[in-house]
Formats: structure tokens, C-alpha cells, sequence
């Protein structure tokens, strides 16, 4: 149990590192442990391992649904705070009437803000962050990674019929809403028809540097 959406990931691994300190499991100690992680716990397990010495203590790891190269919910994250910024844009000029609708303008802003500064996770979550630049930068912790994926698609197989209407519905129910340049950039946000576990793409999760020894 530990606040995992505020505290960036590197932090989240000091603090495993010195739980398990505290009932004895360290380096330099004979016993090695066995490491299950799983979805973002998969993140501190990594950082842990490959950049704070865990490598030292941990035999093997099991990564379950590990976003190794980002999350599409930090995308998701985007597409609300841009479409709640569209609708403030588009409640601004009506600022004017009613003393209820300048309140709501309000809240909106307040929420926007809200998200955009409890965020510290999910911008490490987006692909190409610095977090990753620097997991993926550390030394081959010459620990086995053994990967666990899901993928609904191989419970729901997709339509391509059936996908295509979604995509040109959702299409014009933003163009109805925002103005064609904002449109794109929505669109741009929405996470289409690639295998992934609903949290994590596959290609996501199989995102462990290729030269390491053991392979994942």
C-alpha cells in the first residue's frame, strides 16, 4: 500500500529498498528473494533493481502488465485536461449571463489545475520521459525478468467493421464539439485497436532492452 499517483517512481524504490531493510532482506545477506510486481509496482521493481543495488537481493523477477515504454493513461490524462480546457474556452464567452455559469467556469479551472498538479506519475508514465531515458540507460542487472501479458483482444477478436464506426462516430461527435485543429490533436490522444491488457499496450510491456542478459 503506498501513494503511487504524487510520488515519482524513484522514491516509491527508497521505500521498498528500506521495507525490506527493515525485516532483514538486504545486500551482503545470503538469502535472495523472489520479486512478483505488477502494472506500475513493475516500475519500482526495475528502479530499484537496476539503479539502487536491488540487482545485489533479487534472484528472479516476475513483471506482470509492466508499462516498460509508458502507459496510454497518461495520454488519457491529456485528453481530459485538453477537453476540459475546450470546454472552459467555450463556456468563457458566456461569462457574461448568468452568475452560475462564470461559478462553473470556475470549478473547471480549478479541477484543470487540480489534475495538472497530483500528476507526478503519470508524466513519468509517458513514453520518452526522463524516467524511462534513465531506467533504460542503467547497466544489464544480469537479473532474469520473466514478462506476464495480457491481451483482451484475444478475448474480444477485433471487427475492423465494427472499429471503423466507433473511430468515425467519436469523429463526429468531436467535430461537433471542438474546432478541426483541436480535433486532431483529440483524436491524436485515443488509444485504437492495439493489443493491450486495457492498462498497457503488449509492445509496452515487452519494452526491455534487447542486449540484456538473461533475455526478458
Amino acid at each position: 500500500d503506498y501513494e503511487n499517483i504524487n510520488t515519482p517512481i524513484e522514491i516509491s524504490a527508497s521505500l521498498l529498498k528500506k521495507s525490506l531493510q527493515e525485516v532483514g532482506l538486504m545486500p551482503g545477506k545470503k538469502k535472495k528473494i523472489d520479486l512478483v510486481a505488477h502494472s506500475l509496482g513493475s516500475l519500482v521493481a526495475r528502479y530499484w533493481i537496476e539503479r539502487d543495488q536491488g540487482a545485489r537481493l533479487v534472484r528472479r523477477a516476475v513483471l506482470a502488465g509492466a508499462p516498460n515504454n509508458g502507459s496510454p493513461w497518461s495520454l488519457v490524462e491529456d485528453f481530459v485536461v485538453f477537453t476540459l480546457a475546450a470546454a472552459i474556452n467555450g463556456l468563457a464567452a458566456l461569462v457574461s449571463g448568468p452568475a452560475v455559469v462564470a461559478s462553473l467556469v470556475g470549478t473547471l479551472v480549478s479541477l484543470v489545475k487540480g489534475v495538472e498538479s497530483i500528476d507526478t506519475t503519470l508524466d513519468q508514465l509517458k513514453p520518452g520521459s526522463d524516467f524511462y531515458q534513465v531506467l533504460n540507460a542503467s547497466d544489464d542487472p544480469q537479473v532474469p525478468y520473466i514478462l506476464l501479458l495480457g491481451n483482451t483482444s484475444s478475448l474480444h477478436p477485433a471487427q475492423p467493421d465494427r472499429i471503423g464506426a466507433e473511430q468515425e462516430q467519436m469523429s463526429r461527435l468531436v467535430e461537433k464539439l471542438v474546432s478541426p485543429n483541436t480535433r486532431n490533436r483529440l483524436l491524436s490522444l485515443v488509444f485504437f485497436n492495439r493489443p493491450n491488457d486495457m492498462a498497457v499496450s503488449l509492445e509496452s510491456m515487452r519494452a526491455i532492452p534487447q542486449q540484456r542478459k538473461p533475455p526478458a
